[in-house]
C-alpha cells in the first residue's frame, strides 16, 4: 500500500477507481456553496443545507444527499445519474428513525456528519475530491439490536448487475422463510448466498451502466464484529434495488455475544465500474479524529510477533491463519510461512486467545498480551497441539474444519440444498477403500438423507481392539447430532453444539465446531465386513420443512484406537489444567466434585452451600461468605447420584423448593435448576455467587462497582466525592437481551448462561431488569428469578431454568456453548420436556404501518410463565419458543410499546398458526408531538444515562424546570423524567392557528413508570385545569434504580376549545401525588415520559 497521506492524489487519479470519469484537475476548494447554485458533478468540493437536508458535493461527480432528521441518504447522484432508489432510503439497518445530528467542516476541510441517538452514533465522512463516503458507527448496549448493518438502496436501472446470480431473485417465489427463492425450474438464490468470509470480505459491490459502487473495508472494520475470520454474512440481494450491505453484526448463525464499540472504519466508493481495491482508499484520517466515540487510534494499540512450532506437521501444506479474539474484540492474520515469524494487525490492549487455524480447523489455542504502544521485542511461538493421527484405520475427508471435497460442499455457499444443479441427497452406503469422498455427503438431514452406512472390512488384529469413532461437526442444525451403531452396538448418544438458526440452508458451514468422540469396544467388531450406521438425533420436531430438519455438516471421520479424551473442542469449557479425573468425594460433610478439566466444587451436605470453586487451583469463592440460593437455604435433605450418563446431580430439598445442580464430564459448568412453590413465601428468588476480588477483581461495568463510595439511597446507592454513582441495580440487563452476564479477573471468567427457558417462570416480562452483579467485599455474581424490585405482576411459581455458572479462560461464553438437551431426559421436579410443549407460526399485519422500522417483539404470558420473540428486521412472520401447553396473552411491541393484545391457545407436539394484528392507532399529523411513541423515554434529556447512573450523578445534563417550545426546541431537551421536588413544573409553549384553537383538543401523554402515586396534573393558559386521573405507580422505588419500565399508562386529558386561543398557547405539567414526598427529593412523587402530543 501506498504510505501516509502524500499519495492521496495518485490514489485517486489511478484507474478511475475514486475519479470521476470526466473529472478535471482543477485546485480544491473547500466552501459551504449557496442553496440557489446549480448542483452539477462540476461543483466544488462543499455542502449546502435547505429544506431539512445536507447536500455534499465531492467536487469530482458525487453529490449525496442527507436528510437531517433521521440521517437517511436520500440521494446519491453519480455523474448526474441517480443511484438511490426513490422508494427508500440508505441508512442504519432499515432507518434509526428520529436522531441528533450535526454538520462540520474540519481542519483538513473533511465534511463531518454525526448522528446520535439512543446507544448508537454514526459518522460520515466526506474527502474533497474523494468520490466516498467514509463511515464509522459506534454501538453500545443501550440500544439491542438483533443485526447492525449499513444498507445502501439503489436504483437496478443505473446499477443492474449484482455481485452475482445467486443473490439475484428476479422471477422467483420464496421457498425457505422470506430469503431463499427458486425459480421454476429449482434453480435458487438468496441474498445470503452474496456472503463472502470476513478474512476474504476486505472489498464488495454492484456495478451497472452508472459505473460501480462498492464497500471497502480498513483493517479494523470486522474488530467489533462476531464470528471470527470464517464467518459470512448478508452483502448483497436484487430485488426491486440493489440492496448492498455492510453487515457489522447480526443473528445469523451467530456463535458468540455480540460485541459493542466502535465498527469501522469502511466506505461507500463509487468508480467508474472497476473494482477498486483495499489500498486505494486510505483510513489514515481517521487517526486525527480524536473526538471520534469509540475510534480507537494506532497510538493505543499494539502488536504481536510470533512464530508457530509445528513439531508434528499437523499444518502440512495448508492454508494457516491465526486468528485473535476476546470479549471485545477480534483479529486474524493469514500466515505465509509457519517457518518464519509473522505480526498482528495493530489491536486494542487487552488479553486475547490466539488460535492457529488449519484451512479453518483450530489446532492450537493460547492466551496472549497485548499492551498500549508496544511490540514484542523478541518473537514468541505459538505451538500447535492438536495430534493428527497418523495412521487411522480409515479416514474419510480432511481434518481442516470444513466439509471441502464431500458431495455438494463446492455449490452450498451459493444455492439452497434443494437447488436443482445440486447432485442428489439420498441415503447413503459407503465403501471405505472404494467409494470416493467425493460421493460422501457434506451434511444429513434427518428428514433427506439419514441415514449414512460406512461398510468397512477389519483384520483379526484390528477387530481385536477397542476403537473410537471420530466425527468432525463444523455445524450442527436443529439440535442435530449423529446416533452411531456398529453392528449390534450402539453407542452413547452425545450432546448437541448446535446454533440457534438457520445455518446451512443460507449458505454456511461454520457454527460450533465440534469433535465427537464415539467409544466403540472390541466387542463390538467382528473380523472381515462391518457396518456403521449413522442418524440424526434431536430433541426437536422437524416442523419448519425438510431442508430445515436437524441436521450436522461434516468435516471429517475416522476410525483409530480408543483416545482418552478430546483432542480439540470449539470449547470455553476446556481447561489448561492437567485437572484429576471427573468425579466426586465425600470428606467431612462435604462433597467434593471434579470437573476432570480443572474446576472442583465443594459442597455443604447439609445446607447444599458451595464453600469452594477451585479453578485451575485458584480459589474463586470469596471466604466470608457460601455461594447459594438467596443467602443460603439453611437446612436441607440432599442427595447426589451419579446418572447412566456419567452426570452428577445433587438435589437439595426443603419446604417449598427443590434445588438440582448437574456436573458433566469434562464440562467446566454447574447447570443448575429451581423448583419454587407456595409453600415457601419468598420476597426473591436468586443464585448468588460471592467470588474473591482476589481473583476475580473485574465487575461486570464500574457501574456496579462502589470501591470508596459512600451510600446515599437506602444502602444499595452509592457515589464518591465527585458524585459519580454506583449500584448493583445498574449492573441489570433487560431479560430478552441478557442471555450472559459475568465478571473476569487474573483467575480468568465467571459467567451465568441462561438457557431458552431460563425466564419463563420469572415476572415482568421482556424488557424487566434485575441486579446481576455488585463489587464490594466480594465480587457477587447473581441470577435473579424474581423479585419485589419494580414488580408490576404476581409472582410466578414452578421451575426456574435451566441455568449454569460457567468458568472460562477469561472470555465470554455465548449460550450456544452450552447444550441444556441433558435436562429433558432427567425427570426434574416440574421441569416441562419440549414433547409437552407447542409453538406459535404467527403472521403480522400492519396497515398503518405503525411498526415502521422498529425493533418488533412478540411476548406470550399467562399466570404461570411467559416467554418472547425477537423478529428479524423487515419480516412479518415469526415462530415462538417452545412453550407450556395452555392459553397465552399475545402482545406486540414495537420497541417496548404495546401496540396489539390477543390471545392463543398452545397445544403440546402442536404447531399453532395464527394472524396478530397490530391495532394501535398513531395519530398521522398530531399538532405536535414530543418524542416517540415506543414505550421507553429514548431521546430525552438523559435517557442515555438512567440506567447505568443514579439521577443525581454529576455525569447527568442538570434537572431543571423548564419551558419547552414543541416543533422548536430539540426532544433531546425535554427531561425523560419529572421529579417533583426536583423539576417540576414542565410548561409547553405552543402556537395555535384559528382553526386549530377552534376544535376541542386531547393531550396524550404515555408514562412508562411512575413512583410514589406519581402522575400528571395539566393546567392550560393558566386558567383551565383538566380533572386529575388515578395513579398506576409501582410500590417500590423505580428510575432511582436505573429502571424506566412499570405499569404503563396512556394518559389523555380532554381539552375544551373555549379554553385554546389563537396564537400562543401554554400547557403547565406538574406532578400530583396523595404521599408525602420523602427528604431524599430523588424519591419523591416522579413520572418517566415515553412521548407527549397534541390531536
Amino acid at each position: 500500500m501506498l504510505g501516509g497521506r502524500l499519495v492521496r492524489t495518485a490514489l485517486l487519479l489511478m484507474g478511475g477507481l475514486l475519479a470521476a470519469s470526466q473529472a478535471d484537475n482543477q485546485a480544491t476548494t473547500n466552501f459551504n456553496f449557496q442553496f440557489d447554485e446549480e448542483r452539477t458533478a462540476a461543483s466544488s468540493f462543499g455542502y449546502k443545507e435547505g429544506d431539512g437536508t445536507w447536500v455534499i458535493n465531492s467536487g469530482k461527480g458525487l453529490v449525496v444527499t442527507v436528510t437531517q432528521g433521521s440521517c437517511d441518504i436520500t440521494s446519491m447522484l453519480w455523474n448526474d445519474a441517480e443511484l438511490q432508489i426513490s422508494k427508500k432510503k440508505t441508512h442504519i439497518n432499515s432507518g434509526l428513525g428520529k436522531v441528533t445530528s450535526t454538520i462540520e467542516s474540519l481542519k483538513d476541510s473533511t465534511i463531518r456528519i454525526n448522528c446520535k441517538t439512543k446507544g448508537l452514533e454514526h459518522t460520515y465522512l466526506f474527502r474533497p475530491e474523494e468520490n466516498a463516503i467514509y463511515m464509522g458507527t459506534y454501538h453500545t448496549a443501550e440500544m439491542a439490536l438483533g443485526e447492525l448493518r449499513f444498507l445502501a438502496r439503489l436504483d437496478r436501472k443505473p446499477l443492474k448487475n449484482g455481485m452475482s446470480a445467486a443473490a439475484t431473485i428476479d422471477g422467483m417465489s420464496a421457498i425457505e422463510a422470506h430469503d431463499v427463492y427458486a425459480d421454476s425450474k429449482d434453480v435458487t438464490a438468496s441474498k445470503f448466498y452474496s456472503g463472502i468470509p470476513f478474512i476474504e470480505d476486505k472489498v464488495h459491490g454492484v456495478t451497472g451502466d452508472a459505473g460501480g459502487v462498492f464497500f471497502v473495508m480498513s483493517d479494523n472494520a470486522y474488530e467489533k464484529s462476531v464470528g471470527g475470520p470464517f464467518f459470512r454474512d448478508i452483502n448483497n440481494q436484487c430485488t426491486e434495488a440493489n440492496e448492498l450491505t455492510f453487515y457489522m453484526f447480526s443473528d445469523h448463525t451467530r456463535t458468540e455475544e455480540y460485541r459493542y464499540g466502535f465498527h469501522g472504519p469502511f466506505a461507500l466508493v463509487f468508480t467508474d465500474g472497476s473494482t477498486p481495491t483495499a489500498s486505494d482508499v486510505d483510513f489514515d484520517f481517521f487517526q486525527d479524529l480524536t473526538d471520534l466515540t469509540g475510534f480507537v487510534t494506532e497510538a493505543d494499540r499494539g502488536t504481536w510477533t510470533g512464530g508457530i512450532v509445528d513439531k508434528n506437521g499437523v499444518l502440512g501444506n495448508t492454508s494457516v491463519v491465526v486468528g485473535f479474539s476476546n470479549a471485545d474484540a477480534q483479529y486474524w492474520v493469514s500466515v505465509d510461512s509457519t517457518t518464519e515469524p509473522f505480526t498482528s494487525p495493530a489491536m486494542i490492549a487487552g488479553s486475547y486467545n490466539a488460535t492457529i487455524y488449519r484451512n479453518q480447523l483450530p489446532v492450537s489455542s493460547e492466551p496472549i498480551t497485548i499492551k498500549t504502544g508496544a511490540t514484542q521485542g523478541e518473537a514468541q511461538s505459538l505451538t500447535v497441539t492438536h495430534e493428527l493421527v497418523a495412521k487411522p484405520v480409515w479416514r474419510i475427508g480432511e481434518w481442516d474444519g470444513t466439509p471441502d471435497g464431500f458431495l455438494n460442499a463446492d455449490k452450498i455457499h451459493t444455492m439452497h440444498p434443494s437447488d436443482s444443479r445440486m447432485e442428489a441427497w439420498t441415503p447413503l452406503n459407503f465403501t471405505v477403500g472404494t467409494d470416493k469422498d467425493s460421493v460422501f455427503p457434506m451434511v444429513m438431514f434427518r428428514a433427506v438423507n439419514d441415514p449414512i452406512t460406512i461398510n468397512f472390512a477389519l483384520t483379526a488384529e484390528q477387530a481385536g481392539a477397542d476403537r473410537t469413532l471420530k466425527v468432525g461437526i463444523p455445524l450442527s442444525q436443529n439440535n442435530g447430532r449423529c446416533s452411531v451403531t456398529v453392528n449390534a452396538f450402539s453407542a452413547k448418544v452425545p450432546t448437541s453444539s448446535s446454533v440457534k438458526t438457520r445455518g446451512v440452508t443460507r449458505g454456511v458451514t461454520v457454527g460450533n465446531y465440534v469433535f465427537y468422540e464415539y467409544a466403540i469396544p472390541k466387542t463390538a467388531f467382528i473380523e472381515g465386513a462391518n457396518k456403521i450406521v449413522m442418524s440424526i438425533v434431536s430433541g426437536n420436531e422437524d416442523s419448519l420443512g425438510k431442508w430445515l430438519s436437524a441436521s450436522v455438516v461434516f468435516d471429517a471421520l475416522e476410525l483409530v484406537l480408543v483416545s482418552a479424551t478430546l483432542l480439540l473442542t470449539s470449547g470455553f469449557l476446556i481447561s489448561t489444567h492437567a485437572a484429576t479425573s471427573f468425579g466426586y468425594t465425600s470428606s467431612g460433610g462435604s462433597w467434593v466434585i471434579s470437573s476432570g478439566e480443572g474446576l472442583t466444587v465443594t459442597m455443604d451436605q447439609d445446607t447444599c452451600d458451595i464453600t469452594s470453586m477451585l479453578w485451575n487451583d485458584m480459589e474463586l469463592q470469596y471466604s466470608a461468605k457460601n455461594t447459594h440460593v438467596n443467602s443460603g437455604l439453611g437446612s436441607v435433605t440432599s442427595s447426589l447420584k451419579t446418572l447412566d450418563d456419567s452426570t452428577i446431580r445433587v438435589i437439595c430439598k426443603t419446604t417449598g423448593l427443590e434445588q438440582t445442580y448437574l456436573f458433566r464430564p469434562n464440562e467446566n459448568a454447574i447447570y443448575m435448576g429451581t423448583y419454587h412453590t407456595t409453600d415457601l413465601d419468598l420476597a426473591e428468588l436468586r443464585f448468588l455467587a460471592r467470588l474473591d476480588r482476589t481473583a476475580l477483581n473485574n465487575g461486570m461495568s464500574s457501574a456496579s462497582e462502589i470501591d470508596g463510595m459512600s451510600a446515599i439511597e437506602s444502602t444499595d446507592v452509592y457515589a464518591d466525592d465527585e458524585d459519580i454513582t454506583a449500584s448493583k441495580f445498574y449492573s441489570s440487563i433487560q431479560f430478552i437481551d441478557d442471555k450472559v452476564h459475568g465478571v473476569t479477573g487474573d483467575a480468568g471468567g465467571v459467567y451465568f448462561i441462561m438457557s431458552d427457558y431460563a425466564y419463563e417462570a420469572s415476572v415482568g416480562g421482556p424488557f424487566f431488569r434485575d441486579i446481576n452483579n455488585q463489587c464490594t467485599t466480594a465480587n457477587e455474581l447473581t441470577f435473579y428469578m424474581f423479585s419485589d424490585h419494580t414488580r408490576t405482576e404476581n409472582y410466578r411459581y414452578g421451575f426456574h431454568g435451566p441455568y449454569a455458572l460457567v468458568f472460562t479462560n477469561g472470555t465470554t461464553p455465548s449460550t450456544s456453548d452450552v447444550d441444556f438437551d441433558l435436562f429433558q431426559d432427567l425427570g426434574l421436579t416440574g421441569f416441562v420436556t419440549e414433547d409437552k410443549r407447542g409453538t406459535l407460526t404467527g403472521t403480522i399485519t400492519d396497515d398503518t404501518d405503525v411498526l415502521g422500522s422498529s425493533n418488533v417483539i412478540v411476548g406470550f404470558s399467562n399466570d404461570d410463565v411467559q416467554y418472547w420473540v425477537s423478529m428479524d428486521s423487515g419480516a412479518s412472520t415469526f415462530t415462538s419458543p417452545l412453550m407450556r401447553a395452555g392459553r397465552y396473552n399475545t402482545t406486540i411491541y414495537k420497541e417496548q410499546l404495546a401496540v396489539s393484545s390477543d390471545s392463543v391457545l398452545i397445544t403440546a407436539g402442536a404447531t399453532k398458526t395464527q394472524t396478530l394484528d397490530v391495532t394501535y392507532e398513531l395519530a398521522s399529523s398530531p399538532i405536535w408531538r414530543i418524542g416517540e411513541w415506543d414505550g421507553t423515554p429514548t431521546g430525552f434529556l438523559n435517557a442515555a444515562n438512567i440506567h447505568t447512573m443514579h439521577p443525581s450523578d454529576s455525569r447527568m445534563s442538570t434537572w431543571e424546570s423548564l419551558t419547552f417550545t414543541p416543533g422548536t426546541d430539540d426532544d433531546s431537551a425535554f427531561p425523560m423524567a419529572m421529579f417533583r421536588a426536583v423539576n417540576d413544573p414542565i410548561t409547553l409553549s405552543f402556537t395555535l392557528t384559528s382553526d386549530q384553537a377552534a376544535d376541542d383538543r386531547t393531550l396524550k401523554i404515555g408514562l412508562t413508570l411512575a413512583q410514589s402515586s406519581g402522575r400528571c396534573s395539566v393546567s392550560v393558559n393558566s386558567d383551565w385545569t383538566a380533572d386529575v386521573p388515578s395513579s398506576v405507580a409501582v410500590k417500590t422505588r423505580g428510575v432511582t434504580r436505573g429502571v424506566t419500565l412499570g405499569n404503563y399508562k396512556l394518559y389523555e386529558y380532554a381539552i375544551p376549545s373555549s379554553t385554546l386561543v389563537t396564537g400562543t398557547n401554554s400547557i403547565e405539567l406538574s406532578i400530583a401525588s396523595g404521599s408525602t414526598d420523602p427528604d431524599e427529593k430523588w424519591l419523591s412523587a416522579s413520572v418517566v415520559f415515553d412521548a407527549l402530543e397534541l390531536v
